[in-house]
């Protein structure tokens, strides 16, 4: 069973094209890797995969279903982390998890508060006050305790030092090995993902 299915798919920015012809399938269960250099299209596959972008040919397909119109209920089946992803400077952890558990039914709180204790992050602390490392892993956090069926993960380590990006990648498999989940993980740097993934689609110039 297939959890993503692009068939022939195009997509242009005024006459720009941003995706040309890509077609691929994502196993359910698997870990898989969308490489290529900035500006190859894996962004604007994602949006189209989430349905924040509409293919101007082609069919996307999540779930088997069009994620454009997608339905609340099959919609919390994923979680999603961006590369420029973040949350308001002022927001208090305990806010930012209080809020996320009121929109996911399956929120899973034993397990975002572990993960807190083993980040050494308390509900007090405000999300701008910490490290780029920090925000990134309490936003895994937050996007595993909804536990989602499909994560993607657009360019999530980027910005990090090595260190902190191979900790963070670890802590990812480490999590999803625990966990039924499919992986979306797109990435410009081949050194992040050959470490974690089983299947793998290289884009060049669209």
């Amino acid at each position: 069973m297939n959890i993503i299915e692009m068939e022939h798919v195009v997509r242009y920015f005024a006459t720009t094209p941003a995706v040309v012809d890509l077609s691929l399938s994502v196993p359910k269960g698997s870990v898989y890797g969308l490489l290529g250099e900035n500006g190859s299209g894996k962004t604007t596959s994602i949006k189209m995969m989430m349905g924040a972008l509409i293919p101007n040919e082609g069919t996307v397909r999540v779930f088997g279903v069009d994620p454009v119109g997608m339905p609340l209920e099959t919609r919390s089946r994923i979680a999603y982390i961006a590369d420029e992803m973040a949350l308001p400077s002022w927001m208090r952890l305990g806010e930012a998890m209080e809020l996320h558990a009121s929109y996911f039914e399956q929120w899973d709180e034993e397990f975002a508060q572990e993960r807190l204790r083993n980040y050494k992050l308390t509900l007090k602390q405000a999300f701008g006050t910490l490290s780029k490392g920090q925000q990134r892993r309490f936003l895994l956090t937050l996007a595993l305790a909804q536990q989602p069926e499909l994560l993607i993960l657009d360019e999530p380590a980027s910005g990090l030092d090595v260190a902190v990006r191979r900790e963070f990648l670890d802590t990812l498999m480490e999590l999803a090995n625990e966990r039924d989940v499919t992986i979306l993980l797109s990435s410009h740097i081949l050194s992040d993902v050959e470490r974690v993934v089983d299947h793998v689609a290289f884009t060049k110039e669209g």
